[in-house]
């Protein structure tokens, strides 16, 4: 399993397309929670808020999953 140190490390494992997907998940969750902090756990791209797990998402074969 690839170890991934932030989002733009996880992203560039993608297709533009995917990705451009994946930066507007990012910005809508910045955009309704600007406190959120960005980090890598479980290798998926996480938000965090006051040191809490709030949203993990990552890209699939065939879909993107927000957990």
């Amino acid at each position: 399993m690839e170890t991934y140190k932030t989002f733009e490390n996880y992203f560039s494992d993608f297709d533009k397309e995917i990705v451009e997907k994946l930066e507007q998940i990012r910005s809508v969750i910045k955009k309704e929670i600007p406190e959120v902090e960005e980090c890598i756990k479980y290798a998926m791209p996480t938000f965090t808020f006051k040191n809490k797990n709030l949203i993990h998402f990552a890209a699939y074969k065939n879909h993107i999953g927000i957990y």
